[in-house]
């Protein structure tokens, strides 16, 4: 189970949450922690900010479980179709 960095993981989810906007970075000097949050492109919170330790975001399987969810999140509560993604590697 590979391995991401905390900037790694920020790309990620930049390109998960498309046709909306995921802003993300990274909150502490140590690089231990990611924040993101996903917005229309008008601005309107789809998903408020989140706070991703190296637990959630530092393994591949882990952070691709929790994108999975919430997409899907976003596809029932909104009934919105993202974008097809797939994790890279």
């Amino acid at each position: 189970n590979m391995h991401i960095s905390a900037d790694h993981a920020v790309i990620i989810l930049r390109e998960a949450f498309h046709p909306f906007c995921c802003g993300a970075s990274v909150e502490s000097m140590f690089e231990d922690t990611v924040t993101f949050s996903v917005v229309t492109r008008s601005g309107e919170p789809v998903v408020s900010p989140k706070t991703l330790s190296t637990v959630d975001f530092g393994r591949h399987d882990s952070l691709e479980e929790l994108i999975v969810q919430v997409r899907a999140d976003i596809s029932s509560y909104q009934g919105i179709r993202l974008d097809p993604w797939k994790m890279s590697v």
